[in-house]
């Protein structure tokens, strides 16, 4: 069957479109990816959580309400503690630089909870396959 000029040209135009959403959605991710481990290093490095036990939970958490007020529910107590242990996962920048182009937050999201980098670094492989794969 062939298809007329108006139906060739309106797939033509949906796969352009498809294709600008698709590549606009792996680049929010990775940003977005990057920012949550820049959070992570921030409260890290200059906050210092673990030397502040309960003043430090306390202070975690106005943190976390006032950014769920202005960003939205991404930035629960429960996330910031996750971008913590993000950036302590992966302290090079460069390293999640790479990775946030092949793997979505979800993925470390999961990542995160191995203590075995043996395991992590598995998981991760495999994650980078199957996206290649899917994609």
């Amino acid at each position: 069957m062939m298809l007329s000029n108006n139906e060739n040209l309106y797939l033509e135009i949906k796969e352009i479109i498809e294709g600008t959403r698709r590549y606009i959605a792996k680049k929010i991710n990775s940003s977005m990816t990057i920012a949550y481990w820049s959070i992570g290093k921030i409260i890290r490095e200059e906050f210092q959580i673990e030397k502040r036990a309960n003043y430090g939970k306390e202070t975690l958490k106005k943190l976390s309400q006032q950014l769920t007020l202005d960003f939205g529910n991404g930035f629960s107590y429960r996330n910031i503690l996750r971008m913590v242990k993000f950036y302590e996962f992966i302290p090079d920048r460069q390293k999640v630089t790479t990775l946030s182009a092949q793997l979505t937050w979800s993925h470390f999201v999961e990542l995160i909870k191995l203590d075995d980098e043996v395991k992590r670094e598995f998981y991760i492989a495999m994650c980078k396959n199957v996206r290649k794969y899917c994609n």
